[in-house]
């Protein structure tokens, strides 16, 4: 892995850590860039938040397409 931190991927986490749904929750969701593309990974409870998480980063700058790769994986009761 790179040493260095990627500012495309410190910005997308920082967003994150900020969204009133996802902060205290960005350990579940893996970041990656590749390129002017960003990968998402990871698991959510509910197709709501897979779309909002896509929406909370598709304005970051440099990012030219969103690999959303997170799944949805309702809660065990």
């Amino acid at each position: 892995m790179d040493s260095q931190v990627n500012p495309v991927v410190s910005l997308v986490r920082e967003r994150l850590d900020k969204h009133p749904h996802f902060r205290g929750r960005t350990h579940l969701i893996q970041i990656r860039s590749n390129g002017d593309s960003l990968v998402l990974s990871g698991r959510v409870p509910t197709y709501y938040l897979k779309q909002l998480l896509q929406e909370a980063v598709k304005l970051v700058p440099d990012i030219g397409n969103i690999d959303n790769r997170v799944d949805v994986q309702r809660p065990q009761a």
